[in-house]
């Protein structure tokens, strides 16, 4: 018998105000995908970079949160349709695991029987990649979607070394 895991979509920091170029040509197909799926519950996280962030310690990255904005407003319009179980964190870390709003995320997890992660969004090789991971630390199944995550720091090559690290871990999908 297959067993039949819950799963949720985590949407990580798909925040228009933080993103140019490629990474926002990619909303619309973020947008579509969630049109098209269903899952068993949906996690959309944003960040900010305030003074108090390792961000901000150790890169000297500061964005506030009224600067970083909210999630693409597409976005928000599409998840406000479906009536699986929602959650909306903020995070001032790389990981939606470790943010503000750790243990109420945690508690969604468990509440819902979520077993399975699904991963889009940005930074593949910060944020999307550092949530993948606790998500495993937390004992789910863990996968990004590799069309539906990109970077935005203009190095080409950047979203390809981070495939290769989670396609080496077997934690990739296509949407």
């Amino acid at each position: 018998m297959v067993e039949v895991r819950k799963k949720a979509l985590f949407i990580i920091d798909v925040q228009p105000n933080t993103l140019s170029g490629k990474a926002l040509d990619l909303i619309p197909n973020v947008v579509e995908y969630i049109k098209r799926t269903e899952y068993d519950a949906y996690v959309e996280a944003t960040y900010y970079a305030d003074k108090s962030s390792m961000l901000f310690k150790q890169m000297k990255f500061f964005m506030p949160k009224e600067k970083s904005g909210g999630t693409s407003q597409e976005v928000l319009d599409v998840l406000g349709a479906k009536l699986a179980p929602r959650l909306s964190v903020t995070k001032n870390t790389r990981s939606c695991f470790q943010g503000a709003n750790a243990t109420e995320l945690e508690k969604f997890i468990e509440k819902h029987d979520i077993k399975e992660a699904h991963f889009l969004g940005f930074d593949i090789n910060d944020c999307v990649l550092a949530s993948a991971y606790s998500a495993v630390d937390r004992g789910l199944f863990s996968y990004v979607i590799e069309d539906l995550c990109h970077h935005n720091s203009g190095l080409e090559g950047l979203k390809e070394a981070a495939l290769l690290v989670l396609r080496r871990q077997h934690m990739t999908i296509m949407s």
